[in-house]
């Protein structure tokens, strides 16, 4: 199971949010498979079926935010 979560100003929030949802679904167009973001699926599950891990995530969601560090995404990440 996965939860994200996110605090701050809330435009950093959905962008932050639509960004992490375009690189999964790039992952899941790959051979890794990992989905997430609006797709409704049953029991936490990506677009392939496969779930991704609370840490994958948070590696993922780093990057994103250290890409950022010139104009960064004012918000805080809640993972678990």
């Amino acid at each position: 199971r996965l939860l994200v979560a996110f605090t701050g100003l809330e435009g950093d929030v959905q962008s932050l949010a639509d960004e992490l949802s375009v690189q999964l679904s790039a992952k899941a167009g790959r051979s890794s498979g990992f989905g997430f973001g609006r797709s409704h699926s049953a029991g936490g599950r990506g677009v392939n079926g496969r779930v991704i891990a609370p840490s994958c995530m948070a590696a993922l969601t780093s990057n994103i935010m250290y890409r950022r560090r010139r104009s960064p995404y004012y918000v805080e990440p809640i993972i678990c």
